[in-house]
């Protein structure tokens, strides 16, 4: 577990901003870190079904263009656009909602970063979800 004095947390860059999707209003969380390793070996890290599940949860699925995803206990999707090495984007489908995620992979000097963008729709619904649980409603909190 991290705290907010702790070195990990302070590398991750965070921000929540309002955007749109299709003309409707969004919310936007955006976690981005720096990683001491090459592009390839973090795109790997996010994309290779062993790896992801070292340090997330596992996922099945078919993890191709317009393939569907699951989450061990958590979120399905369907991946929407992949551009390798460098980004993809899948729906985050929970709860009866539907939300959207991009990642994406680019070399920082000798580094690499790593960012994650989780959007999701501002509704009534959605904003129950967000009294509740404030911008870890999007997902990355």
């Amino acid at each position: 577990m991290t705290t907010p004095n702790d070195p990990q947390a302070a590398a991750i860059d965070r921000t929540l901003t309002d955007g749109k999707r299709e003309g409707s209003p969004t919310r936007v969380a955006t976690v981005s870190r720096s990683y001491p390793t090459s592009p390839q070996d973090l795109w790997d890290a996010v994309t290779d079904p062993d790896r992801i599940g070292r340090w997330f949860t596992s996922v099945t699925g078919d993890l191709s263009l317009g393939g569907h995803y699951q989450l061990k206990d958590n979120a399905a999707g369907t991946i929407t656009v992949c551009d390798p090495p460098r980004s993809f984007s899948a729906t985050w489908e929970f709860g009866g909602g539907i939300s959207w995620i991009m990642v994406t992979v680019e070399p920082e000097g000798a580094d690499a970063r790593l960012t994650i963008e989780h959007s999701s729709p501002v509704s009534a619904e959605a904003d129950g979800f967000w009294d509740t649980y404030g911008p870890g409603a999007v997902g990355v909190g």
